[in-house]
């Protein structure tokens, strides 16, 4: 199917190769190996878009492949589209789709091992990386509330995550979370009484 995708387009039939891929992605199933085909047609039918100037459309055919396929798989579709958006977004998206990633592997790691206090700490400094970054871009106060959602939904399902057992290395690393986040409610968000509420917790 991509191969005709891509000759309908040298032809010069760029809606007739837009039919043939959304045609072909209509029917690829769910299965593992049909995952690994809707991926190829994904990245051939975004490819096709950027070559024609189409960027938005590109975009679009990205953020839905990256949507609908599970999160252990698009790692090649993700490098994909994170090199469109160097190439043809904004410094804004770019950096959206870097921490979409981001999220995706801390996830993947969390979901093997959900008492890995090391990646909880990366996940929840890559969500205040964000915070920091939305500050400097005039967002408004609704967006800032969201960001400041996602911080605290890492940190609050990071410290549910209780240690087994006494032994200390596992506690040290589960205090030091806590810390953090007393810290970053201190800090980032001036809500004193949640961190006095934390802290004495």
């Amino acid at each position: 199917m991509v191969k005709w995708g891509k000759f309908e387009e040298e032809c010069g039939k760029l809606t007739k190769a837009r039919e043939v891929f959304q045609t072909a992605l209509e029917y690829v199933g769910n299965e593992e190996e049909q995952l690994e085909k809707a991926q190829a047609i994904f990245n051939a039918f975004a490819k096709m878009e950027t070559r024609q100037k189409e960027y938005e459309r590109a975009r679009v055919i990205y953020k839905f492949a990256l949507s609908r396929l599970p999160r252990s798989k698009p790692n090649a579709l993700y490098a994909a589209y994170t090199q469109f958006e160097k190439q043809h977004g904004t410094r804004v998206t770019l950096e959206a789709t870097v921490l979409g990633k981001g999220r995706i592997q801390y996830e993947e790691e969390l979901s093997h091992d959900g008492r890995n206090y090391d990646v909880w700490l990366d996940y929840a400094r890559l969500e205040e990386g964000a915070l920091q970054d939305l500050r400097g871009e005039d967002a408004t106060a609704e967006e800032e509330e969201q960001v400041y959602g996602r911080v605290r939904e890492v940190y609050e399902r990071a410290i549910a995550q209780t240690p087994p057992g006494n032994e200390k290395r596992y506690w040290r690393r589960y205090i030091f979370l806590w810390l953090n986040y007393a810290l970053f409610e201190e800090i980032e968000t001036k809500v004193n009484q949640l961190c006095f509420c934390i802290s004495s917790g």
